[in-house]
């Protein structure tokens, strides 16, 4: 077998059995999570913490979570494609963003469960008020 100089490969795609890899965006809109009910806003917090401890695990990342006037739930990756432009044109759906640093605690911004609970249900109170 002739050695391969990294300046005689091709510049094609990696393909590793049989699957291509290509940086990509991924340009869908994201999916509502779960819908809030005003009067137990707590069953919808348990799982927008689940989603954020899958996020973390799986990914590493960080997440932001939005409520929309129809009290649809979205928690998005902070490294997706929509992240940014959510956190700019969906300023009023914003409730808060979430981060765990390994073996760190941010204050303020680590997910917990009543930590979800309360900014849920101050959404829902600022909602109403405007």
């Amino acid at each position: 077998m002739k050695p391969v100089n990294a300046l005689d490969c091709p510049n094609d795609a990696a393909t590793l059995r049989g699957r291509t890899f290509r940086p990509h965006r991924n340009s869908t809109a994201p999916r509502a999570l779960c819908v809030v009910d005003p009067t137990n806003p707590d069953a919808a917090a348990a799982l927008i913490y689940s989603r954020v401890k899958v996020l973390r695990r799986a990914e590493g990342a960080g997440s932001y979570l939005f409520i929309d006037p129809a009290m649809n739930v979205y928690v998005l990756n902070e490294q997706s494609a929509h992240a940014a432009d959510w956190a700019v044109s969906h300023w009023a759906w914003f409730v808060g963003a979430y981060k765990t640093v390994h073996r760190e605690v941010i204050e303020g911004l680590t997910a917990t469960l009543p930590g979800i609970c309360e900014d849920v249900r101050d959404h829902l109170v600022m909602s109403v008020q405007a």
